[in-house]
């Protein structure tokens, strides 16, 4: 099955755990509408709840590529998966 996941940190192109998506296929840049903020946590951030638009890219991923990511993020005890509105970003 395929997913659409909306990415904002280290899994971002160019960042350190990128390569967990290197042969998922890019939709392109997304924003999220004003009602996020990232939490800077260290070594990475969080997305949380706030009033402001949080950048990121979306990838089509299979169940394997999900169930990794699920693992690299802890979820659910870290982190956890919500469906969320994003717009695309016109370059």
């Amino acid at each position: 099955m395929q997913h659409l996941v909306f990415v904002y940190g280290t899994l971002r192109q160019g960042q350190s755990n990128h390569h967990y998506l290197q042969h998922c296929e890019l939709l392109g840049r997304f924003d999220t509408p004003e009602s996020f903020a990232l939490l800077d946590l260290g070594a990475y951030p969080a997305m949380i709840f706030g009033k402001k638009s949080v950048a990121g890219e979306v990838y089509i991923i299979n169940d394997e590529i999900l169930e990794s990511l699920d693992r690299l993020e802890d979820v659910p005890v870290e982190y956890r998966r919500e469906q969320i509105e994003t717009i695309p970003v016109q370059l």
